[in-house]
């Protein structure tokens, strides 16, 4: 599993309801449910804080106040000067680049999650409170946009990427 999968994973868990049109989900399955979307976010955390260390070493000494006397030129606040202007964005692409390739790099490492699955029986409980045939809403990852998918689609999902 790879930080990517983790972050994939946690969507579909927190897609996936407590209670569906009126009914609920076991005690057991949905804390099963909560308990992994527990175990996934602090894995994405632990991500975010490696993350944000190299981003700090990858930014060049002095990179910050660079910044912000860039965006004061660019917002008029103090006169432009386009020869520092243009030297701090090309500083500011590559930084962008070597920053985008680390996250990719780091994103694609093994990762492990001890139990980090649902049952086949909380596969059952799911099923049991969505149900396979219709539609169904779920939330797009990282843009909260609403998608639909066939309710057997979803529980594919499901089963594909967190029953073991």
């Amino acid at each position: 599993m790879t930080y990517n999968d983790i972050y994939n994973c946690r969507n579909i868990l927190l897609n996936i309801p407590l209670s569906f049109e009126g009914r609920h989900l076991s005690k057991g399955t949905a804390a099963n449910v909560m308990l992994l979307r527990v175990t996934y976010q602090h894995k994405l955390d632990e991500y975010f804080k490696i993350m944000q260390e190299v981003e700090s070493g990858l930014k060049n000494e002095g990179y910050e106040e660079r910044a912000k006397e860039y965006h004061q030129m660019k917002e008029g606040k103090t006169p432009k000067y386009e020869e520092k202007m243009k030297a701090f964005e090309a500083e500011q692409t590559a930084f962008l680049e070597a920053l985008d390739e680390a996250r990719k790099k780091k994103a694609d490492e093994p990762v492990e999650i001890k139990n980090g699955k649902l049952t086949k029986e909380d596969l059952a409980d799911i099923y049991d409170l969505i149900g396979a045939e219709g539609n169904f809403i779920y939330r797009e990852a990282g843009t909260g946009k609403e998608l639909e998918t066939i309710r057997e689609e979803f529980l594919s999902l499901i089963a594909y990427n967190l029953v073991g």
